[in-house]
């Protein structure tokens, strides 16, 4: 066999045995024998010069009753760092993070209001190079920076296309931005998928392959996982929940459209409706607790309020949970996911707007759907959770094993 295709199939085994020791580790050679088809002497061969450059290393041995204990292998952690950011139109999250997802550093900036997108992205710098000179990250090389994206990304040219509730945030080139100032790969991704991946590792979604995550912020998005895959269609931009057309001749909505769910159910619809019905007279505390100031009117002040019985507050908040409960259903009817989780803003509202939202799916999605399951929950992994799934993206692509073309060729049977 010719060098080009040895050295061609023997990265490629090197790469799959790297990965399954990241994904499935602790794992033993035997192991990594019957999941890859290779001969065990070549996989002793590959471990071995990978246990050399210290990706790997041997943590101990097999519980086992007969015969020899077999030694276990696990991805070194502290080989490598990735380095990621989640943002929206309020807040920069950064992480950095190591091969085994722990977290060894975090920054959190607020993006001052009136920002332009250059500000912006000088911000987003300013961050990954903070992470990238902080001592925990700087101990080992970074791998590659993600971005977690509010919008419609386009994650093959790392171009964030559109977010609808940023101005003037449209066709901003992440990748090649971060590439050129840092000269790592970097990768984009929406940061509701994100959201959903990490669930997926950490939280409410373990053990389930067909997910819906749903996120009630400023925007409205979802996530979309089945049988275990991301799914992002055709352009990439499956999941835009909140542009699902709920109410014909609605308010407009930044989009362009007019009645979508964002429109009429996000948390700065949310905001807008009570500044206006507070403003043509309409009695509510919050006059009070903004003293006078609607402009000053947040979530926080409206579930302080709602948690008092302000009437306002609670009907605004009911008829949106409704509106979003709707437009859930009739994705449980279209998708039949296993589990929908939600994430965001507006449940900080708890029961006031859960009730309405769950009141509705088992109005509405069919009941062979939703029988016997609280398939409506609550994501548990936090704030963080974005920053953190696009971590576990950046490591899938750098891990990304190669295309085989000559698989006889080195080490299988």
């Amino acid at each position: 066999m010719c060098p080009e295709k040895n050295n061609s199939v023997r990265s490629y085994y090197k790469a799959l045995v790297k990965n399954l020791v990241r994904t499935d580790g602790p794992i033993s050679r035997i192991a990594l024998n019957k999941l890859t088809g290779m001969r065990l002497a070549s996989v002793t061969d590959v471990t071995k010069e990978l246990l050399k450059e210290d990706f790997i290393k041997e943590i101990g041995f097999e519980c086992s009753k007969r015969g020899r204990r077999k030694v276990l292998l696990d991805i070194n952690r502290d080989a490598g760092r990735v380095v990621t950011l989640d943002f929206n139109s309020n807040r920069i999250i950064g992480l950095g993070a190591d091969l085994k997802l722990g977290i060894s550093y975090r920054s959190r900036r607020i993006i001052p209001s009136n920002s332009d997108k250059d500000k912006i992205i000088q911000i987003m710098k300013e961050i990954l190079y903070e992470i990238i000179e902080s001592p925990p990250v700087k101990i080992a090389p970074v791998l590659g920076i993600g971005v977690a994206d509010p919008g419609i990304v386009d994650e093959n040219t790392g171009i964030s296309i559109l977010a609808t509730q940023m101005k003037g945030w449209e066709n901003v080139p992440i990748k090649d931005v971060m590439e050129s100032e840092f000269g790592c790969p970097t990768f984009l991704e929406s940061d509701t998928r994100c959201r959903l991946i990490a669930e997926k590792h950490l939280g409410a979604g373990k053990m389930k392959n067909d997910i819906l995550m749903v996120e009630l912020s400023s925007g409205i998005g979802a996530g979309i996982m089945s049988e275990g895959r991301l799914f992002r269609g055709s352009r990439g931009s499956a999941g835009e929940l909140g542009h699902m057309m709920i109410l014909e001749n609605g308010p407009y909505c930044n989009c362009g459209s007019r009645g979508c769910l964002e429109a009429i159910a996000s948390s700065k619809a949310i905001i807008r409706k009570l500044q206006e019905a507070i403003k043509s007279g309409t009695t509510s505390s919050l006059s009070k607790v903004c003293r006078g100031d609607i402009s000053k009117i947040d979530i926080n002040m409206i579930s302080q309020v709602t948690e008092d019985g302000d009437k306002l507050s609670l009907q605004i908040i009911e008829e949106a949970g409704r509106f979003i409960g709707e437009a859930i259903a009739n994705s449980i009817n279209l998708l039949n996911p296993e589990i929908v989780i939600l994430t965001g803003d507006l449940l900080a509202f708890g029961d006031y707007i859960l009730n309405p939202v769950r009141g509705m799916v088992r109005r509405q999605a069919l009941s062979y759907n939703t029988k016997d399951v609280c398939i409506v929950v609550i994501a548990e992994v936090g704030e963080e959770a974005a920053a953190i799934g696009m971590a576990a993206v950046v490591l899938d692509k750098v891990f990304c094993i190669p295309e085989l073309r000559h698989q006889r060729e080195y080490g299988t049977r």
